[in-house]
């Protein structure tokens, strides 16, 4: 059973739980391209395969486009996770995961 750590304050943090699902989380409104880039070149040096977990409202358009143009050219199997809301441009990112996993308490 997948668990999910406390939402963090910031929208894109590292997770450091079991070994699959190691990866990052994504919570509130989309952002910070540039430091979900970092840590996924971090990941992918790491691990060939992880986990991001979603929990978002979304935000622009071009923003959900460019986290899921990152998260689709990824070498790394990459496992995206929906939590809670996953709204807007936040389906984006989540339906480009090589394989997804839906909360029971989560909608899209």
């Amino acid at each position: 059973m997948v668990t999910q750590s406390s939402i963090p304050s910031e929208v894109i943090t590292l997770t450091k739980e079991g070994e699959f699902y190691k990866g990052l989380t994504i919570s509130g409104e989309l952002g910070s391209f540039g430091k979900f880039c970092g840590f996924m070149q971090e990941l992918e040096t790491q691990h060939n395969k992880f986990c991001i977990n979603i929990s978002s409202t979304g935000g622009g358009l071009h923003d959900g486009l460019a986290f899921a143009g990152r998260i689709a050219c990824s070498p790394s199997h990459i496992t995206t996770i929906a939590y809670g809301l996953v709204a807007s441009s936040a389906t984006l990112p989540y339906i480009v995961g090589k394989h997804r996993l839906i909360s029971r308490f989560a909608y899209l």
